[in-house]
């Protein structure tokens, strides 16, 4: 299994498909795995919104989703253009997004390896023979695949619901190998609940994650000057590294523990990143093992209503895989 296959079944796991690397073999798909063009070949079920891929892969927020499309409307701008105006996505994962649309759409005659019948194959729900039985009387009388398996009697309601379960997680670990491989790091939602307590960096222990903090500033000193220019910049303000059991793709989630900032931009992880006020998420691609000591600097843009003074640390961080 090589790498690109391997974070696929990584995200296929975390995302809570259990024996991947028993089904993707199956599949037949290792050969696209070349770059995230031949990944996009793949795209599985009907076509989706741009904005709806990238929300569906939980790259943006509803919020910015919103906004962006918002934008949009006043502009008349294409929604890819605004999000990497925004430095939401970059150009190359706009265009990767784009080539997952196209495929997606039932004018091209892209590769069908993960439509839903080959999926009940693989799955064992149902046989060759079957499927081929199924797209016979589909050709016949038309309709979809899923009803055409079930008036042929070779599948059930239950079985064609778990077919479509797989092709969306299917479709969204795609998603996150191929733009992954577009650009070093993404920027996802961080699905953080309210927390409590002190300001901190947090190191979460997973079975395939581990960072080790070296550094964390506990308190950010706001001037005068700083709310006069409307940011503050925070210099070497975390510096940690982190472990993973086989270099795969792993998220640093970044959570918001104080309301004194409308955005961050963070750097010290390969490129830069901008962050909104609700945090967020920035991937890492199989850099676990070979990195060496993050250090990140920020740059805080400052609500209006501050006052000068001592004010804790106003980010979490945490690793998960």
């Amino acid at each position: 299994m090589n790498e690109n296959i391997q974070q696929l079944c990584d995200a296929l796991t975390a995302l809570g498909v259990s024996e991947c690397e028993n089904l993707l073999p199956k599949l037949g798909i290792d050969h696209h795995f070349v770059d995230a063009h031949n990944i996009a070949l793949l795209a599985p079920g009907e076509r989706k919104q741009f904005g709806n891929l990238l929300h569906l892969a939980g790259r943006i927020t509803s919020s910015q989703l919103e906004e962006a499309l918002a934008d949009q409307a006043r502009s008349g701008k294409k929604l890819g253009e605004i999000l990497v105006e925004r430095m939401l996505i970059s150009e190359h994962e706009m265009n990767v997004l784009l080539a997952f649309q196209k495929n997606q759409s039932q004018e091209v005659k892209s590769v069908k390896k993960l439509q839903l019948g080959n999926l009940l194959v693989a799955m064992g729900e149902i046989t060759q023979d079957q499927l081929n039985h199924a797209l016979d009387w589909q050709i016949k009388y038309g309709g979809k695949l899923g009803a055409a398996l079930i008036a042929t009697g070779h599948a059930n309601t239950l079985q064609i619901k778990k077919g479509v379960h797989l092709q969306s997680k299917l479709l969204i670990g795609l998603l996150l190998v191929a733009m992954a491989l577009a650009s070093p790091l993404m920027v996802t939602n961080a699905y953080a609940g309210s927390q409590t307590g002190a300001i901190a960096v947090s190191t979460m222990v997973l079975p395939s994650a581990r960072m080790q903090i070296n550094h964390q500033a506990g308190q950010i000193h706001i001037t005068a000057k700083d709310i006069a220019q409307g940011y503050v910049d925070v210099k070497a303000a975390s510096l940690f590294t982190v472990a993973t059991s086989r270099g795969t793709t792993y998220f640093i989630d970044v959570h918001p523990r104080s309301d004194i900032f409308s955005s961050v931009k963070i750097e010290g992880l390969g490129s830069q990143v901008i962050l909104g006020s609700e945090g967020g998420s920035i991937t890492q691609s199989g850099l676990g093992l070979r990195s060496p000591e993050n250090v990140l600097n920020y740059r805080f843009m400052l609500k209006g209503d501050l006052q000068p003074g001592m004010y804790d640390w106003p980010l979490q961080l945490a690793v998960r895989v």
